[in-house]
């Protein structure tokens, strides 16, 4: 598969697993909300070791889940994320997660840590994941409870905003930095064009943010 590809499956999963949680797993559950980007206050934030998505109730981290799309089962030899190996391996509730713009929850009394897979792990896998392969859940899961008509609408919703925005900032950057004379020159006219076509921009000028 394109390497393209493989991101933009990254991006449906996240959220596809978000939007589950939100209108399924805690839709009848007061006071959740969905944080991105967390990890364990003792864990370095060098490196990104941040959970895809955490679900707050009052303040408090309820729960956490790290998604992986690869369409490759997990052996012996697969990496476990070090914040969710850490929270699997230190199972106590004294302790503070914060999110990626640094704000803070300490973990809710129910705390549970979960890593969402699209293939199940070979045998080498689970042996690896030991005792915490209750703590996966899978995509398959997910789907079956999951309105998949409504999460398509969802889906391109959210692609037309996110491509808009990020298509603008990579306008703004061009036009910081602009190949000096001589350079092959960024189109800027037609990049503007290739976005409004794409996204239903077409008499919307792509001014770049300031």
């Amino acid at each position: 598969m394109a390497l393209r590809s493989i991101g933009l499956r990254g991006y449906i999963g996240e959220l596809l697993v978000e939007y589950w949680l939100k209108e399924v797993r805690y839709a009848n559950q007061p006071g959740t909300e969905t944080v991105l980007q967390v990890r364990p206050a003792e864990i370095d934030p060098k490196g990104g070791p941040y959970i895809d998505i955490g679900v707050a109730q009052n303040g408090k981290m309820l729960s956490v889940y790290e998604i992986k799309t690869q369409d490759y089962a997990l052996d012996e030899h697969f990496n476990v994320n070090k914040a969710l190996w850490h929270l699997w391996e230190n199972p106590r509730t004294n302790e503070t997660m914060i999110s990626q713009n640094k704000q803070e929850y300490p973990k809710h009394t129910d705390f549970k840590a979960y890593l969402v897979l699209l293939v199940p792990p070979t045998q080498g896998g689970r042996s690896r994941l030991k005792d915490y392969i209750t703590n996966v859940i899978f995509f398959s899961e997910i789907i079956s409870e999951t309105d998949t008509d409504k999460f398509q609408d969802h889906l391109i919703e959210n692609l037309t905003t996110d491509g808009r925005k990020d298509l603008k900032e990579l306008v703004r950057i061009c036009k910081k930095h602009v190949h000096p004379p001589g350079d092959t020159a960024i189109d800027l006219q037609g990049l503007q064009k290739i976005v409004g076509k794409e996204f239903g921009q077409s008499n919307k000028s792509l001014k770049p943010t300031p």
